[in-house]
């Protein structure tokens, strides 16, 4: 059994099943303490003492003594949570921009692989190119030039939207590869 103390910031409860559920919050914390179905009488601003087990890794209070009371800072602990959850908030969006860029190069690279896959198998039909004859080493000579060919078209189409320097050839504004 744990013990613990602190300012109750929010007393509540909740119904089940024909049962009434108690459970408060302290000030600071994110934990909700539960009572089951014993109203122990906390309030807003309780300075209180208590004793809990975990159950489930819920924190199920056992027994309870309020020892003071006194208001809770409301303006305050909201505004330091305003402030936290805009901070956590800031950092998804962040991550998330940074997780879509690496996202979309992958899928930049996969869709010049196919066009890749699709350019060489036209150039052996039309046999504008041709692999090596010996049976071992077609496999590995295929593979190289759609290697070749996918890093071709990737990174004409990874640099299509960077802005021009001077002096710089502008990006390629169709499908060609001419290099």
């Amino acid at each position: 059994m744990q013990e613990h103390s602190g300012v109750v910031e929010r007393a509540g409860e909740k119904k089940w099943r024909d049962k009434t559920f108690f459970n408060f919050k302290l000030v600071d914390e994110d934990t909700l303490y539960l009572t089951g179905e014993k109203d122990l009488g906390v309030k807003e601003g309780d300075k209180v003492e208590f004793k809990y087990e975990l159950f489930n890794e819920r924190p199920n209070v056992k027994s309870l003594e309020v020892v003071g009371s006194g208001p809770v800072n409301k303006a305050k602990k909201s505004a330091g949570k305003a402030a936290n959850d805009y901070k956590k908030k800031d950092d998804y969006w962040t991550q998330k921009a940074e997780d879509d860029k690496t996202r979309q190069v992958i899928i930049s690279y996969q869709a010049a692989n196919k066009t890749a896959v699709d350019i060489v198998k036209m150039a052996l039909e039309q046999e504008a190119i041709s692999l090596s004859t010996a049976k071992a080493k077609k496999f590995d000579a295929l593979m190289q030039v759609v290697d070749e060919v996918t890093d071709t078209i990737f990174e004409k189409y990874q640099n299509a939207g960077v802005p021009k320097e001077v002096g710089e050839e502008s990006p390629p504004k169709s499908g060609s590869l001419d290099d």
